[in-house]
């Protein structure tokens, strides 16, 4: 017995050790994906910077697959989005949900694309699934994949 409860008594305070170690902010994890979100709707260089880290492995919805520095030339080579006079477009995250594992998250959630032009409201869904780390004070994705939602 004396064994067993000197085992539970250690079990317990390395696991707190182990909880206690990670610096992750997890209530941080929603907000950077809608802060992301609005980056993205304007293609804003500055966001993307911010959110991708430097080791990324991206996978998209075409299956073209890329790191960091590919993925941000193309967002610097198309500028700014500015809405035009007939038509606008913008991404939101729906269905999130994360699992925290120490100073990691895996992220899941559906982006939707949305769009208003003359011709009416248009909507796309993507699947997306993501490995965030904590670091520098703030989430970064490490791994992303995205994937065309088909019609049911």
């Amino acid at each position: 017995m004396r064994q067993f409860l000197a085992l539970l008594m250690i079990s317990l305070s390395l696991s707190g050790a182990v909880y206690a170690q990670s610096s992750a902010d997890f209530d941080l994890v929603k907000p950077t994906i809608d802060t992301f979100m609005d980056g993205a709707s304007r293609n804003d260089a500055t966001i993307h910077e911010q959110f991708w880290h430097d080791d990324l492995t991206y996978t998209s919805s075409n299956g073209t697959r890329f790191g960091k520095q590919q993925l941000m030339q193309g967002v610097i080579s198309a500028g700014p989005t500015v809405p035009a006079e007939d038509y606008w477009s913008w991404y939101t995250a729906e269905d999130f949900s994360y699992k925290p594992f120490g100073d990691m998250v895996i992220i899941n959630f559906m982006l939707v694309a949305h769009s208003e032009s003359n011709a009416g409201y248009g909507r796309q869904e993507y699947f997306n699934s993501g490995v965030l780390v904590w670091q520098d004070g703030r989430w970064q994705a490490l791994n992303w994949q995205a994937t065309k939602r088909q019609p049911d």
